[in-house]
């Protein structure tokens, strides 16, 4: 049996989970109602001559035993889809741990042959390349995506787009799959786009699942591979530098999908949830050190 979100059996399913005194009541209340006719029916003159239980008592017990029925179904129901949720966001979990570990271990192994090839070498450009280090990043976030949404690798395009506090220009930091979008800061500019609204109206998520209404509107910039419709979704996220209330760099991460949608409408919010609370959260902390090496080494210069 499917309950639908917002539905009336939804709705009094919820209610009694609100009470839990009225939800233990409703849980037993066939095999009350039945105690309570062998116990008192002959008092109260419930049974007939013949010792047959009287038809209205007898309405009023089924009427108590259906009753009795949904809850347990409605229960069982949302134990089996509370279930099925946990599990799959420990594999999303599993996934961004993997993913993750593939991109310290590259990493490590990197830091390693480094220093066996330049002894003498500057210590930062050993340690750092964000070039590299941001495409293993995106690399690693795209496989995390492509197997949670289940779509095709090369059909979700990553970009991170930084810009300095001092500065006016907008920089690819790094990207996968997309094209070298030459007007990155004519659509940054336009108060109409995503990447607009997301920093100065201080948005840290916008999830458009359909980026031919997106592009309609004028707010997403047809790239070399997207087709003739500008058929998918976009979401842009504000991973913009800061600490301690101070803005170092402003930042935006964009997960755009070619030729697909990531989702129908009504699946927006749960995609939405798996990618802004389990999947981003498990990479956040490596973009944030990425991009302070970034400002740290931009500044220095």
């Amino acid at each position: 049996m499917e309950i639908k979100k917002n539905s009336l059996m939804e709705k009094i399913f919820q209610f009694f989970v609100r009470h839990w005194i009225l939800s233990t009541l409703v849980s037993t209340i066939a095999s009350l109602f039945f105690i309570t006719v062998q116990i008192l029916g002959n008092k109260f003159n419930w049974f007939n001559e013949d010792g047959v239980i009287r038809t209205p008592v007898m309405i009023a017990f089924w009427i108590c035993f259906i009753i009795s029925l949904l809850y347990t179904l409605l229960k069982a129901k949302q134990d089996l889809v509370f279930s099925k949720n946990n599990i799959s966001e420990k594999a999303i979990l599993n996934e961004v741990i993997s993913c993750n570990n593939a991109i310290h271990t590259k990493n490590y192994y990197r830091l390693i042959d480094n220093i066996g090839k330049k002894n003498n070498g500057n210590p930062s450009v050993i340690m750092y390349d964000y070039k590299q280090e941001g495409g293993e990043l995106l690399e690693q976030l795209n496989i995390c995506l492509a197997k949670t949404l289940n779509l095709q690798r090369e059909r979700i395009g990553l970009s991170i787009c930084v810009r300095l506090n001092n500065e006016q220009e907008w920089k690819t930091f790094s990207r996968l799959n997309t094209s070298n979008n030459s007007q990155i800061n004519i659509l940054f500019n336009e108060k109409q786009s995503t990447a607009y609204k997301l920093i100065n109206e201080n948005i840290p998520f916008i999830f458009i699942f359909d980026k031919t209404k997106s592009y309609k509107e004028h707010s997403y910039v047809k790239s070399s591979k997207d087709g003739k419709d500008v058929q998918g979704s976009i979401i842009c996220i504000n991973v913009s530098l800061c600490s301690g209330g101070t803005k170092y760099m402003d930042a935006i991460l964009s997960i755009t999908t070619y030729e697909i949608k990531i989702c129908e409408e009504q699946e927006t919010a749960d995609v939405e949830h798996t990618i802004k609370d389990i999947i981003i959260p498990g990479f956040e902390k490596y973009l944030d050190l990425l991009l302070f090496k970034y400002y740290l080494n931009a500044r220095a210069k």
